[in-house]
């Protein structure tokens, strides 16, 4: 792991602090966002049940019984995110996840020019599930929406790509799809000619 990659993960482990942070910072953005929302709504619980929850004489729901569940959710939501995010970055073995993403993309590039378009979209989207950043999968899933004549997801793709393209790989490609886009319809791109 080069030294910027490794700067890169020990700050969205550091990020894990206020869980959730360190997932979205990496790209993880649903999965950081419910993390932070299952912990704040458990660190709630605790706050209310040590200082706003007034026992009711009789009753079974009691404040001690409020603040160790809430305690514990909100033990496990902060480990959990800090495991996860550790895994993902600091003990990912990144020559097995090169190894299977090129394997991936081979795959899905043979799919698509087989005219296979179904396995070609599930293998892209499983190479985004391991990386969602990754502009050279997102500019080939944008092929494939657009040759099944996709429009909307062909659009996304193509955005996404243009966000996650840091290096300008894929700029010229992707502003040529868009201008295809508007001027010829759902299934038009830079290689294939309008009608076909």
């Amino acid at each position: 792991m080069n030294r910027d990659r490794l700067g890169f993960h020990l700050a969205c482990v550091l990020l894990t602090a206020v869980t959730g942070l360190g997932h979205i910072a990496l790209g993880r953005t649903r999965r950081g966002l419910v993390l932070f929302a299952l912990f704040a709504f458990s660190a709630n619980g605790v706050f209310v049940a040590a200082y706003l929850w007034q026992d009711a004489p009789g009753e079974g729901l009691t404040a001690d019984r409020i603040l160790v569940a809430s305690a514990l959710a909100t033990g496990l939501v902060w480990g959990y995110g800090w495991v996860d995010i550790v895994q993902r970055t600091l003990l990912h073995d990144a020559a097995r996840a090169r190894r299977l993403r090129e394997e991936g993309f081979r795959s899905a590039v043979a799919h698509y020019l087989g005219g296979r378009l179904d396995p070609a979209r599930e293998v892209l989207r499983t190479l985004l599930g391991a990386e969602p950043r990754d502009a050279d999968v997102l500019f080939r899933l944008a092929q494939v929406e657009g040759a099944a004549g996709r429009r909307r997801a062909q659009l996304r793709a193509l955005r996404r790509c243009r966000r996650a393209d840091l290096e300008g790989k894929w700029r010229w490609e992707v502003a040529r799809s868009m201008e295809c886009l508007d001027r010829r319809g759902p299934a038009a791109g830079p290689d294939r000619p309008p009608g076909a």
